[in-house]
């Protein structure tokens, strides 16, 4: 049996259910770290993910944030496309 619908899945607008999911997709923000992000700040303090003050919520979010920009940070890192050639090869096939 499913858990009971949150209170914050429960607000309406326009007929619909404006849960934070919903908002994110009227935005444009598709998925990832911006995306849970933005629920985590709609949905505020939320005892039910131990985030019980305000001080827990941006700790919470600047982690997460922290960790976005790591991620940023790692994809910007050359990896080599191809395994043709020997360790270390910086020919053009095997980097941008």
């Amino acid at each position: 049996m499913s858990e009971p619908t949150p209170t914050y899945y429960k607000k309406m607008l326009g007929g619909v259910k404006a849960d934070p999911y919903r908002i994110c997709k009227l935005y444009g923000i598709n998925g990832g770290p911006h995306e849970h992000i933005t629920k985590k700040m709609l949905r505020g303090v939320n005892k039910d993910d131990g985030i019980n003050t305000e001080l827990d919520l941006i700790r919470v979010v600047r982690g997460q944030l922290d960790r976005w920009e790591e991620m940023i940070k790692e994809d910007q890192i050359s990896a080599p496309k191809f395994s043709l050639h020997f360790p270390g090869c910086s020919c053009e096939l095997c980097f941008e």
